[in-house]
């Protein structure tokens, strides 16, 4: 089945707005509305209300987790709010704890992964993001993700056996892309190439 086309950005923001005066919203559900409001806003370039509003999400996803702390749902999507908003100390946590609720989803250790390469922390990267990749048999990103952090961690040949097989399963995966981009192939022109020696047969 294909996916619903996104509300325009205005729709959203008004839906969400009419969702939250006339509704006896929980904490999460404030949570989920002030979300796809900061979604929509920084659609239309206001960063400024966008991070407004992720963290006001935040707060709501935390007040929830104050009543039910084993509610992993609330703390995933803390966790990309927090990656959203730079936080990625806080994300670690929110995915962490995400993962000890539910071991066997591979998205959260993907998470987390990613989280710890942006605080280049690569041994806990790989380990995360090689539980994920045994957890989402089949899919490029953990593999481009690892193949990123064992790059960041100076192991070249490991990082170019998960690039690779990354490709191998998807080459359009857009962690690969990113990939391209953070380590782009190093080409040698003709002028820096050493020249030949010259033997003078004379």
């Amino acid at each position: 089945m294909a996916e619903k086309p996104a509300l325009p950005p205005a729709d959203t923001i008004a839906a969400c707005n009419r969702w939250l005066q006339t509704v006896r919203a929980s904490s999460f559900d404030k949570g989920l509305a002030m979300s796809a409001q900061a979604d929509a806003f920084s659609r239309v370039g206001d960063e400024v209300e966008a991070t407004r509003l992720r963290r006001a999400a935040v707060g709501a996803y935390g007040h929830s987790l104050s009543g039910y702390p084993s509610d992993s749902a609330a703390h995933w999507n803390s966790g990309v709010l927090m990656r959203q908003l730079g936080d990625f100390e806080q994300a670690r946590e929110a995915f962490l704890a995400h993962t000890q609720l539910e071991s066997d989803r591979g998205d959260g250790w993907f998470e987390l992964g990613m989280v710890e390469v942006e605080l280049r922390r690569f041994p806990d990267a790989i380990a995360h993001l090689t539980r994920a990749i045994e957890r989402l048999p089949g899919e490029a990103r953990p593999l481009a993700g690892r193949g990123i952090a064992y790059r960041l961690a100076g192991d070249c040949a490991r990082a170019d056996l998960d690039f690779d097989e990354a490709r191998r399963r998807d080459p359009a995966d857009p962690l690969l892309k990113v990939a391209d981009e953070m380590f782009p192939p190093v080409v040698e022109s003709p002028a820096s190439a050493k020249p030949g020696l010259v033997v003078d047969d004379g």
